[in-house]
């Protein structure tokens, strides 16, 4: 299998659907300024990458597979030449998203251009009116595309179904301001939507849970002014901007070329951030909501040794005891836990950087244990480091299971003692359906499904933490609480409490309506 342990570590672990960014400037180096906030997001989407451009009058648009550094070579963008823009990294989190050629990705890669209804929708007398990406899941989006077919589809992709919406809102309001709300009105599950028109008005909208990140940033210096939409901050501070706040649950942003802000606010729903976005998506350099990510990994790793402390003799902490991330998100976690249980810490696994990342998602679950289990990893263990040491490895999730056994073989194997597994997220036990790429029940190790006869749903026993530790062939396993997880990412801000962050793959309370006949299939059962 080609890229089998880079395409076996992919899908082993929570993916985001990908990373947004919109600029408007006082001059026209929109391209040059997207290409530094899309490489300040590039984390979020690996698989390719998007742009669009406008000059005032015609919109430019440039995508394909790869990494934003290899598509956006200097001479593209010296030909994609406008004030705004948007830009967009990609990783597909769902069937459908998924490709089987390289041509097949390019076409659902991100921004779609948006046009004037005409007799043909695929007729090339069609007018650009704008072009639209958009970070999140849309849970209704079987639904949409059957009411939306006269537009026309290229694509079996939500993000289309968003382009259809936002086209039929325009044939009836002819501004696009209102064809979002139109948009909104009609929309159910998680986005955050960039938008850039014809004109060169840049647009940003988040769904009215607030599940995804999108910032504002105001770019001011001598050479230019202007501003900037992001799913990070980090992308703000690329562009050497100042980070103004994060844009509301259901709020609609207008910016002109004159530089003027108009904001929309639609009707608000129960906030539900993805917590997953401050345990492992988001860089550590980020903020959101006011909080810094990686503060709230170093409280994670905090609370999990005051839960539950290892019991370690004062003389043997120095001798045989190491704390070792696996890189790279588990690291913030391992400094806390080390730092609160002092004990040293050192990096054992070398993750390898150059391995190439641009692969088509194949979610055969045999070819994903089978790229698990292959001898060319994407972690090396360092043996100077590991051998004949009590190992106490800290990540910060476990998904479907198949990489960390993997990983732990492979300390053992080089001489570790033991090795204790920390991990700084309660288990995963039910699916996500607004952007993450864990479906269904049987992805999941915390899960154990079961079908009884023909035609009855299946039944989900969940696994206790012995049974998840022994599977795993770990020496002991600790999850951190969901107290602790909480009490971790509010740290010192109020504005943030238990209500405002979506914790539906961890207690199974979804805070939307999920339309997928995967959830009627399912029915727990409690294990005697």
């Amino acid at each position: 299998m080609e890229h089998a342990e880079y395409l076996a570590e992919l899908l082993d672990k929570p993916h985001e659907e990908c990373g947004v960014v919109g600029v408007i400037l006082d001059n026209n180096s929109a391209s040059e300024k997207l290409y530094l906030g899309m490489q300040g997001v590039q984390h979020r989407g690996e698989l390719g990458a998007g742009m669009s451009v406008s000059n005032g009058n015609e919109i430019n648009t440039y995508k394909d597979v790869g990494l934003v550094t290899d598509i956006f070579q200097p001479k593209k963008l010296e030909e994609m030449i406008g004030y705004s823009g948007i830009g967009h990294t990609r990783y597909a989190t769902t069937a459908t998203g998924r490709e089987s050629s390289k041509k097949d990705a390019v076409k659902k890669l991100h921004p779609f251009e948006g046009k004037i209804k005409g007799q043909n929708p695929f007729g090339s007398g069609r007018k650009k009116l704008f072009s639209v990406a958009f970070n999140g899941t849309i849970t209704n989006y079987t639904k949409l595309r059957k009411e939306l077919k006269k537009y026309g589809f290229e694509t079996d992709t939500d993000t289309e179904v968003i382009k259809c919406l936002i086209e039929e809102g325009y044939d009836i309001s002819k501004d696009i301001l209102d064809s979002l709300a139109y948009a909104y009105m009609k929309l159910e599950g998680a986005y955050s939507i960039v938008l850039v028109d014809r004109e060169g008005n840049l647009y940003a909208m988040k769904d009215g849970h607030g599940f995804k990140p999108l910032c504002i940033g105001e770019i001011s210096n001598k050479e230019e002014k202007g501003y900037i939409f992001a799913s990070e901050s980090r992308a703000v501070d690329f562009l050497d901007a100042k980070l103004i706040r994060e844009i509301e649950p259901g709020e609609i942003v207008k910016i002109t070329k004159n530089m003027e802000v108009k904001s929309s606010y639609m009707i608000k729903k129960k906030k539900s951030l993805c917590f997953f976005e401050y345990v492992y998506f988001a860089s550590p350099d980020s903020v959101i909501e006011g909080v810094n990510v990686n503060n709230v990994r170093v409280r994670l790793g905090k609370n999990l040794w005051k839960e539950m402390p290892m019991d370690i003799e004062t003389g043997e902490k120095d001798k045989n005891w190491r704390v070792i991330p696996v890189p790279d998100s588990g690291r913030s976690s391992a400094s806390g836990y080390a730092g609160e249980g002092k004990l040293k810490k050192r990096e054992g696994l070398m993750r390898n950087r150059y391995y190439p990342k641009r692969t088509f998602i194949n979610g055969n679950p045999d070819e994903r244990k089978n790229a698990a289990k292959s001898k060319s990893q994407k972690y090396n263990v360092i043996k100077e480091v590991v051998e004949g040491k009590d190992v106490i490895l800290v990540d910060d999730s476990i998904v479907r299971g198949n990489t960390m056994h993997n990983i732990i073989n492979r300390i053992k194997d080089a001489g570790a003692n033991s090795v204790h597994l920390k991990i700084s997220c309660p288990p995963i036990r039910h699916p996500c359906y607004m952007g993450i790429d864990f479906p269904t029940h049987e992805q999941l190790i915390a899960n154990n499904p079961k079908v009884i006869g023909e035609g009855n749903p299946i039944q989900i026993y969940e696994k206790d933490v012995d049974e998840i530790c022994s599977e795993i062939g770990a020496d002991s396993l600790q999850y951190i609480s969901l107290e602790g997880l909480l009490n971790a990412i509010k740290g010192d801000v109020r504005e943030i409490s238990d209500c405002s962050l979506c914790l539906a793959c961890l207690t199974g309370e979804y805070p939307c309506k999920i339309e997928n006949e995967l959830l009627d299939k399912v029915e727990y059962v409690k294990k005697e």
